[in-house]
């Protein structure tokens, strides 16, 4: 039920982003404009619960966290929830992941400066309109002890609203969370291995576990672990 893109990195300069669709994926519609390009890269993550359409995006690294909410319609057409992208208020990002839990609240998980660090967060919404009102204990510091701005992000969608963050940096192991739905667990090292580089990871769930695989340093072998829940 659940796509999601963690950070699609940093898509070309001035460039427009477009969508099209397709009913048997072999006739493809005209692209459809869904956000102007500006003279700016953008990190962007997507994120569809068959539902609703979702993005998250910083023009460029280290500036305004935006997000938007879209129904996608039958004819392949999206209705916007607001004429306007929210704001959710951290000014200096630096990546992003977004994702729906399976209420249907959006989750954005991204790293920030805070005018003397770099760490990795995560913020909820507490409307599902597409109105941005940050839930209470968001956003949430993943990990308060490193600063850097080489954070990576993903976060997952587990079930009964639960969701998964993990976040990495160069020559590290990858770290994760658990939100059970009402509270973050404590910080669990989920590799071994260091990665090469914070974006060099991939994750996806199967209902409460997670698989990731992810590129080792200096070996550069490619490496699987699963996070069984429970």
């Amino acid at each position: 039920d659940f796509c999601l893109s963690r950070g699609l990195g940093d898509v070309y300069k001035r460039q427009n982003l477009v969508y099209r669709t397709s009913a048997d994926g072999l006739s493809w519609s005209d692209p459809t404009l869904f956000k102007v390009g500006g003279s700016s890269s953008y990190v962007l993550s997507l994120a569809f619960n068959g539902t609703h359409f979702a993005y998250a995006y910083a023009p460029e690294a280290g500036t305004t966290l935006y997000y938007r909410l879209g129904q996608a319609n039958s004819d392949g057409t999206i209705t916007w929830s607001t004429s306007y992208e929210q704001r959710p208020g951290s000014s200096y990002t630096y990546d992003v992941a977004i994702c729906f839990d399976t209420q249907g609240y959006p989750y954005i998980a991204y790293t920030t400066y805070d005018g003397g660090n770099y760490y990795p967060k995560v913020l909820k919404s507490s409307e599902r309109n597409g109105i941005w009102v940050t839930a209470s204990g968001f956003p949430f510091s993943l990990n308060t002890t490193i600063s850097s701005s080489s954070w990576r992000v993903s976060i997952l969608p587990l079930t009964s609203g639960k969701v998964y963050a993990l976040y990495t940096d160069p020559s590290r192991p990858i770290f994760g969370r658990l939100w059970d739905g009402s509270s973050w667990g404590s910080e669990e090292t989920a590799s071994s291995s260091n990665i090469e580089a914070g974006a060099y990871h991939s994750a996806v769930n199967e209902g409460d576990h997670v698989h990731l695989v992810f590129l080792k340093d200096v070996s550069y072998d490619i490496i699987y672990v699963k996070r069984t829940y429970g």
